[in-house]
């Protein structure tokens, strides 16, 4: 029986047996460690106090799950926006039978201990949102075959390179390691990691061509690569991710043409190719990716025509601005788009009266464009536009 932590509700466990003294003494050290006693409380119930007789699954300790086994023992402690500041004890590893660990959004600092390899149970890490310097500790080898879920995004580790020792978690499903200060290229022996369904490495320093071994990884559904200093063209093999859903490379130095199989990727939600220097035309197979919600072409050297989203009726975002895109607007529009940039093209004829029957949009900005005829009377249907910029075209009147 897993007993879990209700702390608003003031629900607690009915742990029949006490918690081993080690098992206390690792909660006492993770206590002491992280400034314990100035804890942002998210409940007067349940807070942990360590004098006179101590079991920490009755009543149960805020932020803690516990498996009515005998003994009684942790296996998740969730810890996320307690104010936690300090670091994290080697103590750690006297939890045996910790499953998941969650101290996300605090304030914990210095390295990640060494001892986290001993936990052989632990199959969920997220200490994301800290200030944690150093790098992965190599002995987190220890978990492959256990440990699934790996978030250590918005830290400030990681300094130097993608460290190799990742690539043996071979039963990781999720990595993230966004926003810290990784560089170097992402190694080969990331093509090990085949059970892994988001990869994200966005917002750090990488360099190097597009890792095309994270392309070969056929579980993917999440690649997150964006903001980094990638070269290179997308290569074909993203066509054979069928699990894909998100594509993120924006803000690189990508270059060559969007591969016109693309549209086999029909599980795609958010296609982002933003801010790069990629060239040629649209592929006519992205208008067969009918579950895109963000199409994100912005800033580009790409030519010819826009695709025709008529099908897509959960798109949103529908973004090609700064491009060299000629022709003219496509003529039916979703009516779940609610942002629609285009600026800075080369486009050509009169806006779609059909653009006012639009119910959600809020965004219209086709300024630096040759667009001609004038505004349809029915933008004024369009009651929760927000934004609306044409300058710069050849309109001749507003209605």
């Amino acid at each position: 029986i897993i007993i879990l932590l209700l702390s608003e509700s003031g629900v607690y466990s009915k742990c029949t047996s006490t918690v081993s003294s080690r098992e206390i003494s690792a909660l006492e050290f993770l206590y002491n460690s992280t400034n314990g006693q100035n804890w942002r409380w998210h409940s007067p119930v349940g807070q942990w106090e360590f004098s006179g007789s101590v079991n920490p699954c009755n009543p149960l300790w805020q932020g803690l799950t516990c498996d009515n086994h005998a003994p009684c023992t942790v296996v998740d402690i969730a810890l996320s926006e307690y104010d936690l500041r300090g670091t994290i004890p080697p103590q750690i590893s006297w939890l045996p039978n910790l499953t998941s660990l969650d101290f996300s959004k605090n304030r914990l600092e210095q390295d990640i201990p060494s001892s986290i390899g001993e936990l052989s149970q632990l199959s969920w890490i997220n200490l994301r949102l800290n200030e944690l310097t150093g790098t992965i500790p190599e002995e987190i080898e220890l978990l492959n075959g256990v440990l699934a879920y790996f978030d250590l995004s918005d830290n400030i580790l990681l300094g130097g390179t993608f460290p190799t020792v990742l690539c043996e978690l071979t039963s990781l499903t999720l990595l993230n390691v966004m926003y810290n200060h990784m560089s170097g290229t992402i190694p080969v022996c990331v093509e090990k990691m085949t059970s892994m369904a988001e990869l994200s490495v966005g917002n750090n320093n990488y360099t190097g061509t597009l890792p095309s071994v994270v392309f070969n990884i056929l579980t993917m559904e999440k690649l997150r690569l964006e903001l980094n200093h990638f070269s290179g063209s997308i290569p074909l093999s993203l066509c054979s991710l069928c699990h894909l859903s998100y594509l993120d490379i924006a803000e690189n130095n990508v270059t060559g043409t969007i591969p016109t199989c693309i549209g086999s990727l029909t599980a795609m939600t958010h296609l982002i190719f933003s801010t790069n220097r990629m060239s040629g035309t649209i592929p006519t197979g992205i208008s067969k990716l009918l579950n895109l919600n963000k199409l994100y072409l912005s800033v580009n050297k790409f030519i010819g025509s826009l695709p025709s989203v008529t099908l897509m009726d959960n798109l949103v975002l529908y973004a090609f601005n700064g491009n060299e895109l000629t022709g003219s607007l496509p003529d039916a529009w979703p009516n779940h788009i609610s942002a629609l940039w285009v600026q800075n093209n080369y486009l050509t004829g009169s806006l779609p009266g059909v653009i006012g029957s639009i119910t959600n949009l809020a965004e219209v900005v086709m300024s630096g464009n040759m667009l001609t005829g004038s505004i349809p009377v029915s933008i004024a249907s369009c009651t929760g536009l927000e934004y609306w910029s044409t300058f710069d075209n050849s309109f001749s009147g507003e209605g």
